[in-house]
């Protein structure tokens, strides 16, 4: 039984109405997804099917309007409301290409380590995913993403795409081939499957075994295993014959978006050479470590920084006080801030210690002047200019003076950054560093 809440319930047609019934029979499909690691997003196409194995849809109607539609409509019925994310149903038929860039290679190399991955299949190519269906392909993708396995779809007139994309990577190894399709009997299926083999093998130059080619989806054993699958077959019609020929077929996604993915999660487990989650906390605890030694800004990656051409520019507009985009400062603490390599203690004023606290509150209110200094840098509209230190000649640069930090005065659309500090309580004058 499905929960609403009463604004929700506002927002669905008529509780007793053809469409108020379906809207929430998808809402309440959509939660279960919700609650499964790998159940979003999928597409109507899956949605449907299962609707339809619940008896809430038919296959076909006898009227042009087919159930199909129907749930099309309910599911952007869900979505202009606000009920349910826009991500959730994804449209596998069309895709966007965007690349990733940042102000310089610093911030993006530091951007980047989030999504940084380590081998999974110890220096073997890992399994090929193809898919006879997009819909299939579509919903297995976040899964395909998590074991580094490349995946495509391959129905319809892909001859060129099979030579021109699939069967690089096939070529001069031993890559397995996992093959997700329909099952059939002597249906086009079949022929789509041996097509693709045999396009593969050709521009490969491989002879595919049972070994390195194997269908894991949709299968006779486990149809005739499933009594729930049996109850979906269906007759198609081949209409490349005159008159069309027909044939009997259980489709891939009458298994089921959680049902198929776990049939394609257990076959990976079992060729992985090592359990994925073993691998995935040590690929997390040598992404902090890296984080770390780029914030820190360590000699190694200052040596790095300094022989590329973006810290002679960077530097070039520190000593004239030219603008300094936001993104290329790593604010240290309420003094304290990071820019290429270098690190720089900001003059005029003292702002309370965080690391270095006599007491707990000192070090609240260093940890509040940090926060309001990155606010302050975050809002843009930066000058920073290098400025001689106070500290006694020839200790510049050394543990003696500053701990090692140049200084620097940093400017927020022309006001001292200090200066704001000051008025807000967060730090004090501090003339002798000026």
């Amino acid at each position: 039984m499905l929960n609403v809440t009463a604004h929700e319930d506002d927002a669905l047609s008529a509780p007793e109405s053809k469409a108020g019934r379906l809207q929430r029979a998808c809402l309440d499909l959509l939660r279960e997804h919700e609650r499964d690691e790998d159940g979003l997003p999928t597409n109507g196409r899956f949605v449907f099917y299962e609707l339809e194995q619940r008896g809430v849809v038919p296959k076909h109607s006898e009227g042009k309007r087919q159930p199909r539609q129907d749930v099309t409509d309910a599911l952007m019925h869900l979505r202009e409301r606000g009920l349910i994310p826009w991500w959730w149903i994804e449209d596998t038929s069309r895709s966007l290409d965007e690349w990733q860039y940042a102000a310089d290679v610093y911030e993006y190399a530091a951007k980047s380590i989030k999504r940084a991955r380590i081998d999974l299949w110890k220096g073997t190519p890992p399994p090929l995913l193809l898919f006879e269906s997009r819909a299939a392909w579509g919903v297995s993708r976040n899964l395909c993403s998590r074991y580094l396995t490349p995946s495509a779809p391959c129905g319809g007139q892909c001859h060129g795409f099979l030579v021109n994309e699939i069967a690089p990577l096939l070529k001069g190894n031993n890559r397995r081939v996992l093959y997700v399709g329909d099952y059939e009997l002597r249906g086009p299926a079949d022929q789509i499957e041996a097509h693709t083999k045999r396009v593969l093998e050709r521009h490969t130059e491989r002879e595919f075994t049972a070994e390195s080619w194997r269908k894991i989806a949709l299968t006779e054993a486990q149809v005739r295993k499933s009594a729930r699958l049996r109850k979906e077959e269906i007759t198609k019609h081949d209409n490349r014959y005159k008159p069309p020929k027909a044939y009997r077929a259980v489709e891939c996604e009458a298994l089921g978006q959680k049902v198929l993915l776990d049939i394609i999660r257990r076959q990976l487990d079992a060729l992985l050479p090592e359990p994925l989650e073993r691998v995935r906390v040590r690929e997390e605890r040598q992404r902090k470590q890296v984080a770390a030694l780029l914030r820190r800004g360590g000699s190694r990656m200052s040596k790095i920084l300094h022989r590329c051409s973006y810290v002679a520019l960077v530097f070039a507009s520190i000593a004239n006080a030219s603008p300094i985009n936001s993104s290329q400062i790593e604010v240290i603490d309420g003094d304290t801030i990071h820019v290429a390599g270098e690190t720089f203690r900001l003059v005029g004023f003292d702002a309370p210690e965080t690391h270095r606290a006599q007491c707990p509150a000192e070090r609240k209110l260093g940890n509040r002047a940090t926060f309001r200094l990155r606010q302050i840098v975050a809002a843009g509209g930066l000058d920073l200019e290098k400025v001689p230190c106070a500290c006694r000649t020839g200790t510049e640069g050394t543990p003696r003076c500053n701990y090692g930090r140049a200084c620097a005065v940093l400017r927020a659309r022309g006001q001292d950054v200090g200066a704001l500090l000051i008025a807000e309580g967060l730090a004090h004058a501090s003339p002798d560093r000026t």
